[in-house]
């Protein structure tokens, strides 16, 4: 199901796959996407930077995102190279950082 999605002045499409929720692109989640992708069992989402960007959603923002949508796991995509796995020793439980080759079983 493609949800429409802010990414900027522009808009973007995230995608609910059965249990899996697909967001690459985001600046933000309004309460309607938010309702589409609430209780997917995975949320793979963008976290570009540590800090805020004019287009991405920053990994603060992106926690907050996870919060509000409540999956079974979060793994965040579209890093930059400043924000390295080791970085995910710094994450909530049930959040981590996505990587090539990663396999999900849903």
């Amino acid at each position: 199901m493609p949800v429409a999605i802010p990414h900027g002045p522009t808009s973007v499409y995230g995608y609910r796959i059965g249990n899996l929720g697909y967001i690459t692109d985001a600046k933000e989640l309004p309460e309607d996407a938010l309702r589409a992708f609430r209780g997917v069992d995975v949320l793979v989402l963008n976290a570009l930077f540590r800090t805020p960007h004019p287009t991405h959603l920053s990994v603060g923002q992106a926690l907050e995102v996870a919060a509000k949508v409540r999956p079974g796991r979060t793994l965040f995509t579209h890093i930059c190279h400043e924000l390295p796995q080791a970085a995910e020793a710094e994450l909530p439980d049930g959040v981590g950082i996505a990587y090539d080759g990663l396999k999900l079983h849903l």
